[in-house]
C-alpha cells in the first residue's frame, strides 16, 4: 500500500496522542520521553534514582563533564527488562565507563532498559561530574528509518506566551553537559525558533507546527530515536493533540 505524508509519497505515517500538563510549567511528552534529574551528580556515595514499581521501560544516560585521569567506571543496578526476549531480570545491573580525559559533553546509555528506580553508584575511577536521567525514545521497532516529515497540530485549552514544539534526535553526539540544570539533548526542531514569534497557544484556537521535505537518519541500531517534547510556561495550552511522524522504511 502507498501512503501520503502531505505531498510526499511513499512515506508512512505514524500518530501520537498529546496533552499538556494540567497545571503550571512543564514539559510534557510524545513520542518517548526523557526524565532528567535536576542537577548533576558524581554518585560518590550512591544514589538512587526514579520511583518504585514505576514502569519507566527507558535506559538511563549519563553526560559527563569530561573524563579525569584514568577511567571512571559506575554501576547502574536495579530491575531490567528485555524488550527482544521479553525477560524482567529483578536483580541487574551494568556498568558504564567514562574513559580518561574524555572531551565533556560525552553522552553514555545502558543497552538495558530499567523498570522501577535504579541505583547509580561509583564503582572505580576519579570522581566525574555527570547529568543524567532516563531516556525513551521511538525507534520504530529497532531499525534504520528516515525521518522525512512531521506535523503536529492541536487545539488550545489555555492561554499561554510560552508554548514550544521541540523535536529531539537521540543520538550519541549533540548533548550539552549543563553544571546547574538538566543536559540539553540534540535539537532538531522548535517551534519558537521557527516561527520567530507566532507561537503562542490561546484557548480554543487551533494551532499546528509542520515540516516537510525532511531527510534526517535514526539509527536505532545505535541507539538513535525521536523525542517530541510539548513546552509550556502556563496551565494546559496544549489539549486534543496529535504528532505525526512521516516516516520512510529503507
Amino acid at each position: 500500500m502507498t501512503y501520503r505524508f502531505g505531498c510526499l509519497v511513499g512515506i508512512t505515517p505514524i500518530s501520537f496522542s498529546f496533552a499538556s500538563l494540567d497545571v503550571g510549567s512543564g514539559t510534557n511528552y510524545a513520542a518517548g520521553y526523557y526524565k532528567h534529574a535536576d542537577v548533576p551528580n558524581e554518585f560518590n556515595p550512591l544514589i538512587n534514582f526514579g520511583t518504585a514499581d514505576n514502569p519507566y521501560g527507558a535506559h538511563l544516560f549519563l553526560v559527563s563533564a569530561g573524563g579525569g585521569v584514568g577511567d571512571t567506571v559506575i554501576k547502574v543496578t536495579g530491575t531490567s527488562w528485555s524488550t527482544t526476549t521479553h525477560t524482567r531480570s529483578a536483580v541487574d545491573s551494568e556498568n558504564i565507563t567514562i574513559v580518561s580525559g574524555e572531551a565533556a559533553n560525552t553522552f553514555h546509555r545502558t543497552t538495558k532498559d530499567w523498570i522501577g528506580a535504579v541505583s547509580i553508584e561509583l564503582q572505580s575511577g576519579p570522581d566525574v561530574l555527570c547529568n543524567y536521567g532516563f531516556c525513551n525514545t521511538w525507534t520504530n521497532l529497532g531499525r534504520a528509518w528516515t525521518l522525512k516529515g512531521f506535523r503536529a497540530t492541536w487545539q488550545g485549552d489555555g492561554n499561554d506566551a510560552g508554548t514550544d514544539v521541540v523535536l529531539y534526535h537521540q543520538k550519541s553526539t549533540g548533548w550539552t553537559y549543563n553544571a546547574g540544570a538538566p543536559a540539553d539533548p540534540p535539537l532538531l526542531y522548535s517551534m519558537q525558533t521557527d516561527y520567530n514569534t507566532e507561537y503562542e497557544s490561546h484557548n480554543d484556537e487551533f494551532g499546528c507546527y509542520s515540516r516537510e521535505g525532511l531527510s534526517v537518519v535514526v539509527d536505532a541500531s545505535l541507539g538513535e530515536g525521536i523525542v517530541a517534547a510539548l513546552v509550556q510556561s502556563g496551565s494546559r495550552p496544549f489539549g486534543n493533540g496529535t504528532l505525526m511522524l512521516g516516516v520512510f522504511n529503507g
